[in-house]
């Protein structure tokens, strides 16, 4: 059973959303891109992706209402939040294993420091 994974990004992040992509793909997920969070919707409704990936350039109010009004209707949905900068391609694999693993218990959100901390242990 492929994993889809849904990867959320505004038009100014091209490139690095199309290696997110890549890396992803060459790891064997499925993976959609949205240009907007509003697209993201559309996607999640018709798709039901696995994971979804938030790139760093939305407000924070943005992502806070998005995650909310996701999570209204989708309360199981998970989400990694990813940071400003560079996220080297194996820790995203890691995160996104992990996290579609289902070994984090309740939590939905996310964030690549979480997997950071992990690296070690």
């Amino acid at each position: 059973m492929d994993r889809h994974i849904l990867l959320v990004s505004k038009g100014e992040s091209d490139l690095l959303s199309k290696f997110r992509c890549d890396t992803l793909q060459s790891a064997g997920y499925e993976t959609t891109e949205a240009p907007s969070l509003g697209r993201a919707v559309a996607v999640i409704f018709s798709v039901m992706p696995d994971l979804v990936i938030l790139e760093p350039y939305f407000a924070e109010r943005e992502r806070t209402a998005f995650i909310g009004g996701l999570h209204e209707s989708y309360p199981d949905m998970q989400i990694l939040c990813l940071p400003h900068g560079d996220v080297r391609p194996d820790l995203l694999l890691k995160a996104c294993g992990t996290i579609l693993s289902g070994h984090l218990g309740s939590k939905t959100v996310h964030t690549i420091e979480e997997f950071e901390a992990r690296k070690s242990a």
